[in-house]
């Protein structure tokens, strides 16, 4: 009854229904106008789409004639229905996006589906064909059915039980009218060898088939038609039909609920809070719920947690918070039922009631604002709480959130947190040793009367300790743990405190040790029958292994099929965001899945098992293996215990097979023989390597040497002891990498690389080796990487190195010491990484790896480069070779592996540039290397190639590149080359002509020119007066005469753009009528006056111009104007024609031109991550003939432009800036992206930042992906904000006070800004700041920001992921813009997300410290994280959820922090303007303070450093002292007592966050940055 109880549920209350009056009154009005025609629907069509199933599509396994859609039936899984088949239903409520729930169908699964790349479809429903789905009779018997238990199951199964290998190699399903079984038949094929007869009897019998199943087709038609009822009338006419009653709207809804999951869980807790909330009587509401709050009790402790049921309760007791549930239930039925974000939602709702508190008074303003408190009413139940949450975050895969909540709220004893390190870590080993010393420990307090750790920490190291056994593989171990816990009484495993997890610990440890099997049988048979159905349900993998082990084969088929059949139903009531939940299920079908193969091919009939069908599963198995990045060690453990056991089935099936190897010779038999036992011999090897493998990868040594130790055993038995490459290499990486990461010495991290080297150098002539060059080729590097390894120990402690290969007895370093082994070691690596790259054809391996050794001789060469030019020069020593030839080695291995269009390479490549710069005989070498690179490559470095066309040697360098460019994608490079050749110099300009030819393109020109016109007249000639202003300037005459041309030419633009508009341009015309003259008077008819004005005469003029066009617009407004003249004062967004501005763009189609080669290509189209095929590129065809005006000062345009693929694609146009800023940090946000994704810790946690594109056209104008579906955070709060206090006055009231603290410090009435915040610096202590910012602050309702994202959510579990991507984006994005130095971060500047829950950054004029440097009111704040960011992650922490984030971040990006700077080099070449204002600081200080950044240097350091360096700041002494005091904080803060380099990037980190969070900065920051919310 559970698993179909919504269904049941729903269907009552909606039945319900009928009794009341309204169910049949109309619900609205009829209308009384308007005609209507009574639409019939055509049932014909119904269901006739494939679905998406939640093992990828069917339609591939199911003959064409089987799939048509006379075929094709809708059901699903309900109370009354027969079958299983499966619908796929689309909740819009629960995820914010089009969410699948799916129904189990009868479909055999496919092995590696994964729940995460589900693709989407639109709503569909898919059935078998009638014609397959069998009678009830045809079915697995019931356990009341089939009489005794464990009997066979009678033979006829439904397409369910079809294997995957019999669909996969058969081509068409049939159903035997004689045996009553469903089979495959094979495809009809003439075979040479049959006769005549038999062949037309072959064909005959075809069309026979195939004119029964038309007929057969033509009958379901008819009985679907017969079957479908039409529950309304339907009309269509002029008005919509609005003549409907209660029940057209009940009875869907009720078919609807009794068909899905999702929508009946959905339409249940609707309905009981409905009920609810109907009660009147205040009293029977307690009562009732009382009585709930006891049945949701008793249902939790009996429940056998089907997931539909379990999420619909504990969302019953969210919405209503008097509905408790003990902790301990939650956690325990929402892991079982694996609804881990129901449970966690509950669980922190019901722990942020206990940790807010609502003021006394009774005033609207103080009901709003609840305050955080620290105290709790009911300290046990949350710890409770906390220890669920703990579990249910470590089954989502949470390890950071984990790790924060036993560092703040559990991890009271100093073990418990060393031993969470090492697990998180993979590293179980020691993680074990850590419980098991602290459990002696314990024990032997214990026994003296004195135990401090609390029960619930006890029982956690106890829990953990059996956890560390499971993922180390030690079964033995873990069942007498087991066994220890039970008292040795297996009775003991089926009581409610010792079930979970005792008997799955029982049930896994016994299974998987060959020696205990008998006893686990025994435990099972004599169990009673509600036992024996508990453990087919939940063990149901294991059963089938223990089947197969006693070659009880009929009854493994049979646990194979309820297996397949227990996994769609908990499919289909997994919640559509459970990805945790469905990638466990996920995780434990390839097991069955295999177990399945194996049954059907020794259940195959007439055909006797040889090498070669053996040969064919080994090599689909060889292929199929979970993630080693996302599946635990223990899913692999059960794929590779089922295979061992299958590869010992296999052959002793094969040895059975005895009339087969009679009527062989026998040594033919003894070679098949042979044969198939050396291949098994050979995949379980393989096996057992990969494994160790992924124990390696997941750093879990010590399992990892035990698997190796057990092949080399077996090899040593079973293959002769025979040299494997691969058991050679698996070998040397483990003793490489648990000497990196697990060595507690250098001295034993030294030694145990010398022992690798050994073993390298020992197997270095074998000849296995020295026939295949790849396998040459990687023992090379192997070498090489441990020379690395020890050069890098020795160039620390040489003495470590020597005694190291002295231990490990290496001849080839015996006659080295401690001052030239540095130097030798570095020698071996150049030579093995020489010989790796050059003695290897790269063409000759198409696999990822072929580049692998040119990029590691070329980093090799550039590492050694750059340690020799430091300021340390501890390689100046070592005769290698010259910087040329090293400059050389890096172009010319970076080119080449370029040119095998290797992406690690291509982000290279800003290096070679420099490197050409510094080294100019490289060059030559760096043209014809270049050439063998397909120009595509070179795209997404076109800013750098551009930066560089100043510099003689670079240019030359670089202009074949160009010309490249400019013939295969000359508008990748069009707007890069127009406004990166503004300003270089004639020699420069020159030497482009010929390309700047080659680019000419009228429409793109036009494009240009007209999109420029879409900044309002009046901000364009204040842009055509900043352009004059430095020309007029020059005080020399000589200087005023070179200028005089320039001047005249702008001039003549500007006449050009604001006097002579097109006459359809209705708002520039206007502009032109009005204020033409008197610029007609300024400049002279002749364009020349202004030449002989002086600066100041010339600028107070255009100044009084300007104040004259306001005022003429005041005037022009007064006096009634057309609204296209009056748009420039309208501060609001709004929409306006895109005639007032542009009537080319206004009238611009693509059909005007004939020409394909004069088709405007959508901007932003090459991003040099792929070959671009501009054939394939969408084209300009028009733009929207309205326009966004956005209501900031600049008043950009958002416009839409039309593609030929007939989509819109918006963009805002922003006129009068330079958007190169923005698009270089989008390039380095790109580039840390692809950093993330090569990072393991990164790429786990899914850290990204959001990119857009920015496409700077000309220094003033361009264009910016406009971005749908996303909010600013303000407006956010802005709307919450009114919604708690019914209008928005409460900001303004905040403002006010923050403006009036700041203002106290100042006497002086209308001070400017920078005057009353330097005395708000100086005057003000910290304590009055904090006192008085926390006052503010406490005013405030803390959740402004979280209520607003929980109405913008679908649901809880919505809000929960909404919430972890949100985490995620603002850790990655305040760390990465961190290191750029990206400032004015208000609220504003940030979107959100709403499909995704990311966080966006936009709006990046201030970067590279100019928002600390340039403003008089300077930034002291890294990044923005203030109370509103942070009490949105509440009841969790900073530590949590953001802090362990933001060090994987860091770290990324330090360690691959040359591909960073080589990006930034662009500034250094071709500063931006915006970076030469207010005498700021020089480019290539601002790079070193980012690289500084990057080593670990102490944040406050680094922002006094900023502070001080500015021209600004330092004409205010006395305040810039300030300044700094306050950024470095107090000695107590962490950044006061970190060093000015910090230890590691954990300090680096949490000094960041401390003085990001620090409210003495924060309330003196300037107003509008809103620091209190």
């Amino acid at each position: 009854v559970e698993e179909h109880w919504l269904q049941y549920s729903t269907r009552l209350l909606l039945c319900l229904c009928r009794h009341s009056d309204e169910y049949e009154r109309p619900m609205f009005d009829a209308l009384v106008e308007g005609d209507f025609v009574d639409y019939t629907i055509n049932p014909t069509g119904v269901a006739q789409h494939d679905t998406f199933a939640p093992f990828g599509s069917l339609s591939d396994d199911i003959p064409a004639a089987a799939m048509s859609s006379s075929s094709l039936a809708s059901s699903s899984v309900s109370p009354d229905s027969q079958s299983s088949s499966t619908s796929m239903s689309v909740s819009l409520g629960e995820s914010g996006d089009v969410s699948r729930s799916p129904v189990p169908h009868r479909a055999r699964p496919v092995a590696q589906a994964r729940a995460k790349n589900s693709p989407r479809r639109q709503l569909t429903t898919f059935a078998w064909p009638s014609s397959l789905v069998p009678n009830p009779s045809s079915l697995p018997e019931s356990p009341a059915q089939r009489g005794p238990r464990y009997s066979t199951p009678k033979p006829q199964y439904s397409p369910a039980h079809i294997p995957v290998a019999n669909v996969l190699s058969r081509g068409v399903i049939m159903n035997d009218p004689e045996s009553g079984q469903i089979s495959l038949r094979r495809r009809f094929v003439m075979s040479p060898s049959a006769d005549t007869s038999s062949r037309y009897t072959a064909s005959a019998d075809f069309f026979r088939r195939r004119r029964l199943a038309e007929k057969a087709a033509l009958k379901r038609n008819a009985r679907r038609q017969r079957n479908i009822q039409i529950l309304r009338h339907y009309r269509t006419g002029v008005y919509p039909d609005v003549e409907i009653a209660c029940k057209d709207i009940v009875l869907p809804l009720m078919h609807l609920s009794n068909k899905d999951v999702t929508v009946s869980r959905l339409m249940f807790c609707s309905l009981f809070q409905s009920i609810l909330r109907s009660m009147g009587d205040d009293q029977q509401k307690k009562d009732f719920k009382e009585c709930i709050s006891g049945a949701i009790s008793l249902f939790f402790a009996k429940t056998r947690c089907t997931s539909g049921f379990v999420a619909a309760v504990q969302r019953l007791c969210y919405d209503d918070p008097e509905l408790r549930v003990s902790p301990s239930l939650v956690g325990s039925t929402s892991l079982r039922s694996l609804n881990y974000h129901s449970g966690i939602v509950l669980l922190e709702r019901e722990l942020l009631m206990s940790m807010t508190t609502t003021p006394l008074s009774s005033s609207r303003s103080s009901r709003a604002a609840q305050v955080l408190i620290n105290k709790s009413s009911d300290p046990k139940r949350d710890q409770a709480s906390w220890i669920e949450l703990a579990r249910l975050y470590k089954a989502l895969g949470e390890e950071d959130v984990l790790l924060g909540l036993y560092q703040k709220r559990l991890g009271k004893h100093p073990s418990t947190e060393a031993a969470l390190i090492y697990e998180l870590e993979g590293n179980y080993y020691d993680a074990l040793r850590v419980y098991e010393d602290a459990l002696d420990k314990e024990d032997a307090a214990q026994s003296q009367g004195h135990s401090t750790v609390e029960p619930q920490e006890l029982s956690q190291w106890e829990s953990a300790r059996l956890e560390c056994f499971r993922h180390l593989l030690d079964w033995d171990n873990l069942a007498k743990n087991t066994m220890a816990e039970i008292s040795n009484e297996t009775a003991n495993l089926w009581k409610d405190d010792i079930k979970e997890p005792y008997l799955r610990y029982f049930v896994e440890s016994y299974s998987k040790n060959k020696k205990r099997h008998a006893e686990l049988w025994a435990f099972i048979s004599e169990q009673s029958d509600d036992h024996q159905q508990e453990l087919e349900r939940n063990f149901t993998a294991e059963l089938c292994y223990m089947s197969i082990a006693r070659s009880d084969f009929a009854k493994a088929r049979y646990y194979c099929h309820l297996f397949y059949e227990r996994f769609l139903l908990s499919w289909s009531n997994l919640h559509p965001l459970a990805d945790a939940g469905k990638h466990r299920m996920l995780e434990g079908l390839q097991r069955v899945v295999e177990m399945d193969e194996f049954l059907y091919l020794i259940g195959k009939q007439g055909n006797v098992i040889d090498s070669e069908l053996v040969g064919n599963l080994l090599k689909k198995w060889s292929t199929r293996f979970p993630s080693q990045q996302t599946s635990d060690i223990i899913v692999w453990d059960g794929v590779s215990s089922s295979r061992t056991l299958l590869f010992r089935k296999l052959y002793s099936r094969y040895m059975e097979e005895s009339e087969h190897l009679r009527s062989m010779v026998k040594t033919e038999k003894i070679e098949r023989e042979n044969a198939l036992r050396s291949l098994l011999y050979t995949e379980q090897s393989s096996l057992w390597q990969t494994v160790a493998t992924t124990a390696r990868k997941q750093n879990n040594f010590k399992l990892a040497e035990t698997l190796l130790k057990n092949d080399s055993t077996f090899r040593d038995a079973r293959l002769d002891g025979s040299f494997s490459f691969r058991f050679h290499q698996s070998i040397v990486k483990f003793f490489c990498e648990n000497a990196s990461r697990n060595a507690h010495s250098t001295r034993e991290k030294a030694e145990r690389f010398a022992k690798a080297l050994g073993h390298v150098l020992k197997h270095k002539n074998e000849q296995v080796i020295q026939a295949d060059p790849q396998l040459q080729m990687k023992h090379r590097l192997l070498r090489a990487n441990i020379y690395c390894e020890l050069s890098s120990i020795a160039k620390e402690d040489p003495s470590l190195v020597m005694d190291a290969v002295s231990k490990s007895k290496l001849e080839r370093f015996e006659e080295d010491d401690a001052n030239t082994i540095h130097g030798r070691l570095i020698l071996c690596a150049y030579k093995a990484l020489r010989k790796a790259a050059h003695g290897y054809d790269p063409t000759t391996d198409t696999s990822h790896q072929r580049c692998k050794p040119l990029l590691k001789l070329a980093l090799f060469c550039n590492e050694i480069l750059l340690e020799k030019n430091s300021s340390s020069g501890k390689v100046s020593s070592v005769r290698l070779m010259d910087d040329d030839r090293l400059a050389q080695s890096v172009i010319v291995n970076i080119l080449k592996a370029m040119s095998y269009e290797n992406p690690i390479a291509r982000d290279r490549f800003p290096r070679l540039i420099e490197l050409v710069a510094q080294h100019a005989t490289t060059a030559p070498l760096f043209i014809s290397s270049a050439n063998e690179v397909p120009c595509w490559m070179f795209i997404r470095w076109i800013a750098q190639i551009m930066a560089s066309v100043d510099n003689p040697d670079e240019r030359t360098a670089i202009l074949p590149i160009l010309r490249q460019l400019a013939s295969t994608y000359p508008q990748a490079l069009y707007f890069p080359f127009k406004i990166g050749t503004e300003s270089i110099s004639p020699e420069a300009t020159q030497a482009l002509e010929e390309i700047r030819q080659q680019l000419s393109h009228p429409l793109l020109d036009n494009l240009v020119v007209h999109l420029g016109k879409l900044t309002h007249p009046e901000h364009r000639l204040k842009d055509y007066l900043n352009k004059l202003r430095p020309l007029m300037q020059a005080e020399a005459k000589s200087d005023r005469r070179k200028n005089a041309a320039k001047v005249i030419d702008v001039v003549r633009e500007l006449y050009q753009d604001l006097l002579k508009p097109h006459a359809n341009e209705l708002y520039n015309v206007g502009f032109a009528a009005r204020h033409g003259a008197r610029l007609r008077n300024f400049f002279g008819s002749d364009k020349k006056r202004i030449l002989g004005l002086k600066y100041r005469d010339f600028l107070m003029e255009f100044d009084s111009i300007v104040k004259d066009v306001e005022k003429g617009l005041v005037q022009v407004k007064r006096s009634n104007v057309p609204l296209e003249c009056d748009d420039f004062l309208n501060r609001k967004t709004h929409s306006t024609s895109l005639m007032q501005f542009s009537g080319w763009l206004n009238s611009f189609s693509s059909s005007m031109s004939l020409d394909p080669d004069s088709q405007m290509e959508l901007p932003g189209q090459y991003d040099g991550l792929s070959k671009p095929i501009p054939e394939l590129h969408v084209k300009i065809s028009s733009f929207d003939s309205t326009v966004l005006v956005m209501g900031s000062i600049r008043k950009p345009k958002r416009l839409k432009i039309r593609g030929d693929d007939e989509k819109d694609y918006p963009y805002l146009v922003k006129g009068g800036e330079d958007l190169r800023q923005d698009e270089r940090i989008e390039q380095l946000f790109s580039v840390m992206n692809e950093i993330f994704s090569q990072d393991a810790a990164c790429c786990k946690r899914s850290l990204s930042l959001t990119t857009y594109q920015v496409v700077p056209m000309t220094s003033m104008v361009g264009l910016i992906e406009w971005l749908d579906n996303t909010v600013p955070l303000k407006s956010i709060i802005e709307t919450e904000v009114k919604r708690k206090f019914s209008n928005d006055s409460a900001l303004m009231k905040w403002y006010s006070f923050y403006s009036k603290m700041v203002n106290r410090s100042c006497k002086k009435g209308n001070a400017p800004n920078w005057e009353v915040y330097g005395a708000h610096f100086m005057n003000m202590s910290r304590e009055d700041v904090v006192a008085t910012f926390q006052q503010l602050t406490d005013s405030i309702p803390w959740d402004l920001l979280r209520s607003g994202i929980v109405h913008l959510s679908a649901s809880p579990e919505a809000y929960l992921t909404l919430r972890s991507q949100f985490a995620r984006s603002l850790a990655c994005f305040s760390i990465s813009s961190y290191i750029i130095g990206v400032g004015d971060r208000h609220l504003e500047n940030f979107l959100l997300d709403l499909s995704t829950g990311r966080l966006i950054g936009i709006d990046f004029g201030h970067a590279f410290g100019s928002a600390t440097q340039a403003i008089s009111v300077p930034e002291l704040m890294p990044f923005r994280l203030t109370k509103q960011l942070t009490n949105f992650l509440l009841p969790l922490d900073i530590d949590g959820c953001l802090k362990h984030n933001m060090i994987h971040t860091m770290r990324a990006l330090q360690q691959n922090r040359d591909v960073l700077l080589n990006t930034m080099d662009v500034f250094l070449k071709d500063p931006l303007l915006e970076w030469n204002k207010h005498g700021a600081v020089s480019p290539r200080a601002k790079i070193q303070i980012a690289e500084d950044k990057l080593t670990l240097h102490n944040p406050a350091g680094l922002t006094a450093r900023e502070l001080t360096s500015s021209s600004i700041h330092q004409k205010r002494p006395a305040a810039l002292a300030a300044f700094v005091k306050v950024v470095k904080g107090t000695r107590e803060s962490v950044r006061g007592r970190a060093p000015e380099i910090c230890v590691d990037v954990t300090q680096q980190v949490s000094c960041l966050i401390d003085q990001a969070t620090d409210p003495d900065i924060l309330g003196r920051t300037w107003a509008g940055w809103a620091p209190y919310l």
